[in-house]
């Protein structure tokens, strides 16, 4: 019994010094600054079509950015909408801005926040009906007005920026 015992750790360090010395010699074959890639099969090949449609509400996230006419008009009609006139001086608005920052993730993807300077943008305010700060004006995919909240809640925010 003994002499099993004692040549027990013996085997092991040879097997394991074996295994290393092999890996060794494998790894030195293959030179350091090439990657090592598989050979290809013909059961590689994948094909992809040029142009792929995807539905902005599967990839996209949700956005929260500044109002501009330019991105507005690019967005409407295409995707969910959430018109945000916010002032500066509005504690209200500085609390739902921190809201909508911090809670992105949580809005529907695809949807966007645009963020309106209620004390610049009159022509937007008429064209809407907005007669204070705070106000939240929801377009659908269309276009259309669904919905127009004064600080609203989160909930609310996620049931109209649905597509």
């Amino acid at each position: 019994m003994t002499r099993r015992i004692f040549l027990t750790p013996f085997l092991s360090l040879a097997v394991v010094s074996f295994v290393l010395i092999g890996c060794a010699q494998q790894v030195s074959e293959t030179p350091i600054d090439q990657p090592v890639v598989p050979p290809a099969t013909t059961d590689d090949k994948i094909s992809v079509p040029s142009e792929v449609s995807v539905p902005a509400s599967l990839v996209a996230s949700a956005t929260y950015e500044a109002y501009s006419s330019a991105r507005f008009a690019e967005l409407k009609g295409k995707q969910p909408v959430a018109l945000f006139f916010h002032a500066s001086w509005c504690s209200t608005c500085r609390k739902m801005d921190g809201v909508f920052n911090s809670k992105l993730s949580e809005l529907p993807a695809g949807s966007t926040i645009l963020k309106v300077d209620y004390d610049t943008e009159t022509e937007l305010k008429k064209e809407f009906g907005v007669t204070t700060q705070s106000i939240v004006v929801f377009l659908n995919a269309k276009g259309e007005v669904v919905g127009k909240h004064s600080d609203p809640s989160l909930d609310k925010v996620k049931e109209l920026l649905k597509p």
